[in-house]
């Protein structure tokens, strides 16, 4: 808090669990006048679905009791969009619970929906039980448009990689990287994606709360630079009905006493993370076994599963492979770590990550043995038609809350929170369901 300025408008940032950043506006001021620098919020704060302020009943999310925002000052960020113009302090917080006893005294407990809160145990809890640590990147795409949202992608219709295409957003890409940068968050990459008006940034390595944090800081700054340069940034999963969706792809890598485990000669990759004893195999083998279940919060709006489908490098099938980007799981040896490819901007990050480290650190407890590889595309393989991943949020719904493949999940985050998120799912894919893809399109083409 020391870092704050008289003057300063202090953004408190989360996540929920709709995948909506979501921040209260706070004056230094008053966050130096309150000792315990909290502010009170409703419980629906964090269960509101993408496209309604209304919690859901069920979800125990509701309009009546109390929480607080705990600002984690340990992560605060200043970025600033223009030199002329103030620097934002932009600040991650946790949810706490506040209740009060007969004698009017208030008490402060960790609240058991917290998203930050849950990552962080989940992953403390690896490294107690197995000795390791998960590093996690990921890589953003997102579309950028007219600023009314009307007009046609900007950037021209190049497709992947083409040079063209990227000179027409190089400005702006060279000021989000001197942003970044600025502040400690490193690029690996910026390119052009498929879909017109489509970019790319890679962001590098970090444990999985700072991954997760940078990547909302990133995308806030992205957004933001947009509507300063008269444009608007769209990362819906699935902005036009014939182009590619924006995926939210995460690099993944495990470490155990200083070292990288996927860090194996490429002559030998294959035969040892397949072997009995791989940890890195168990790992992804725990995944693969909840990918079903995993979806439905790496993934999780309606408009998700109009991306998640075959053809489309979004990773929509229940297998891994060599640089197979048609498989949930592409595995790089040249880089020592692996990339899943089935979530996109719907997801909150925080929980995402528990999950998948849930998930992975299941196999590694099991002992799962890792599948042979998928060597081809998927989809040009009828024996492999039993792996495509759920095609609809209901049917991931129905695998994270109820079936085998989600008890891993379950057991990590507790009932409390799988039946908080998944009540506020189903009301979100409730009120998607009569609608057409065109207007799912226009009502998440800016919501996250």
């Amino acid at each position: 808090m020391d870092e704050l300025y008289g003057r300063d408008l202090v953004r408190l940032w989360w996540v929920d669990y709709a995948g909506v950043r979501r921040i209260r506006v706070v004056p230094a001021r008053r966050m130096k006048e309150n000792k315990n620098s909290r502010i009170g919020i409703t419980p629906a704060a964090l269960g509101m679905p993408a496209v309604q302020d209304t919690a859901p009943p069920l979800s125990k999310l509701s309009p009546v009791g109390e929480c607080w925002l705990n600002p984690d000052w340990d992560h605060l960020i200043r970025y600033q969009l223009e030199e002329s113009r103030r620097s934002v302090p932009f600040v991650p917080v946790t949810f706490h619970e506040v209740t009060e006893d007969i004698s009017k005294a208030t008490h402060i407990s960790p609240w058991p929906y917290c998203p930050r809160s849950l990552l962080q145990r989940v992953t403390d809890n690896i490294k107690t039980e197995f000795g390791i640590e998960i590093r996690a990147g990921f890589e953003i795409e997102f579309l950028l448009m007219e600023e009314d949202g009307k007009g046609p992608p900007l950037g021209g219709s190049g497709t992947y990689c083409a040079a063209e295409k990227y000179e027409i957003a190089s400005e702006f890409l060279g000021d989000l990287n001197e942003i970044l940068e600025n502040i400690g968050i490193k690029v690996t990459q910026l390119h052009a994606e498929s879909a017109n008006g489509q970019y790319e940034v890679a962001l590098t390595f970090a444990d999985p709360l700072t991954a997760a944090d940078k990547l909302v800081t990133a995308r806030e700054i992205i957004a933001s630079l947009a509507l300063r340069n008269k444009m608007r940034a769209s990362f819906s999963p699935k902005p036009s009905p014939d182009q590619a969706g924006n995926g939210l792809h995460v690099h993944l890598s495990i470490w155990k006493n200083g070292e990288n485990l996927f860090d194996i000669s490429a002559g030998e990759f294959e035969q040892a993370i397949q072997s009995a004893s791989s940890e890195p195999g168990m790992f992804i083998a725990g995944i693969l076994r909840s990918v079903h279940a995993l979806v439905a919060i790496t993934g999780s709006s309606p408009l998700s599963f109009y991306r998640l489908v075959p053809g489309a490098w979004s990773g929509a099938y229940a297998a891994w492979g060599m640089y197979n980007r048609e498989a949930a799981i592409r595995v790089l040896p040249r880089w020592s770590n692996f990339e899943y490819k089935a979530m996109d901007a719907s997801a909150n990050p925080h929980l995402a990550l528990a999950a998948l480290c849930a998930a992975g650190a299941y196999g590694i407890q099991n002992k799962l043995q890792l599948p042979k590889p998928c060597t081809t595309d998927p989809a040009s393989d009828p024996t492999l038609s039993s792996l495509r991943l759920p095609s609809t949020l209901e049917h991931a719904l129905h695998y994270l809350s109820v079936s085998e493949e989600g008890d891993s999940i379950r057991n990590a985050f507790g009932m409390e929170i799988i039946d908080a998120f998944c009540e506020t799912k189903r009301l979100e894919h409730l009120l998607g369901a009569d609608l057409s893809l065109q207007q799912l399109q226009e009502q998440y083409l800016f919501r996250y």
